[in-house]
């Protein structure tokens, strides 16, 4: 994998949510106890789960090294992949409106792999937005010499299912858009 470049442990946030709602759990089953006894047994049944729960996030750790990244993930699965095996990155961000502004509040990234993996890289892991710019960063510089190479040689390149880019233009499912035709494209 090369040498490291950034660490990234659990997203301690998500955690701490576990801790802080667990005692609700403890303190509503021990009184349901004594009223209704299977009601009290599930709340301290679901204070348990909420402890195995944070126990669990605190396994998620990513390692972004100069060739690729190792990571666990919050269930203890560990795996690892390199640059040059990723086929797509893609990137989503939740937004949320508040006082009239949008604003970023979540992030997830799947890396595709050339084996047929799918890596997901999630609000378990603390900065996740950073591990994905990295990740970004990373697989932009293998894939844009092969990118370039594929469409000197006539091949369409995909940005997804939806849409591409070929010497012969714009490509969106069925259709091409001639270069000569487009005078703009915004995003």
């Amino acid at each position: 994998m090369g040498e490291l470049k950034k660490s990234f442990g659990p997203n301690m946030a998500n955690a701490k949510i576990f801790l802080y709602v667990m005692p609700v759990f403890i303190v509503v089953g021990l009184i349901l106890l004594a009223q209704i006894p299977v009601g009290g047994v599930g709340m301290l049944l679901i204070a348990v789960a909420l402890f195995v729960g944070y126990r669990f996030q605190l396994r998620a750790k990513t390692d972004v090294h100069e060739k690729g990244v190792s990571l666990t993930d919050w269930m203890g699965r560990s795996q690892s992949f390199h640059w040059e095996d990723v086929t797509e990155v893609y990137e989503h961000i939740g937004f949320d409106s508040r006082r009239g502004k949008w604003v970023a509040r979540t992030w997830v990234y799947w890396v595709h792999l050339k084996d047929g993996r799918r890596v997901k890289f999630d609000m378990a892991y603390e900065r996740v937005q950073n591990i994905g710019h990295m990740i970004l960063s990373e697989t932009g510089k293998t894939f844009l010499p092969r990118s370039l190479e594929s469409y000197k040689n006539g091949q369409t390149i995909s940005f997804g299912d939806a849409i591409g880019i070929s010497p012969n233009g714009l490509v969106s499912a069925d259709q091409t858009l001639a270069w000569k035709e487009v005078s703009e494209i915004k995003i």
